[in-house]
């Protein structure tokens, strides 16, 4: 069975994908298990949030690097702006990952999956 994995990565701008390259390239993170990508950009968070846009793309472009295009445009990616003192820019990477320990745990658990388009 499956386990879920959550990595969190700071960010420090908008196409700042250098610290999921380092966790792809050490094996922290297995580029093709990836099913999600969350953001949080330090954009206004307003309609003119050119943030967003420019995360997707790094993030897309870096993806490209390690997987298929068609692959890489099967990861859902969801940003969002405007952290504006708040909070610190970054990724939260959701990858579908191997459980090696072979246990099913009875406590509550995250499930990923995707759909086609």
């Amino acid at each position: 069975m499956p386990i879920a994995k959550v990595h969190r990565i700071a960010a420090a701008a908008p196409d700042d994908a250098a610290g999921l390259e380092a966790a792809i390239v050490a094996g922290r993170i297995d580029a093709s298990a990836i099913v999600a990508i969350f953001g949080k950009t330090e954009g206004n968070g307003l309609v003119n949030d050119f943030t967003r846009g420019f995360a997707n793309a790094a993030l897309t472009q870096l993806l490209e690097r390690f997987v298929s295009r068609e692959r890489a445009a099967q990861v859902c990616l969801v940003m969002s702006g405007g952290t504006e003192g708040a909070m610190a820019p970054h990724w939260l990477v959701f990858e579908r990952g191997a459980n090696t320990a072979g246990t099913v745990s009875s406590r509550p658990a995250l499930a990923l999956g995707s759909s086609p388009q």
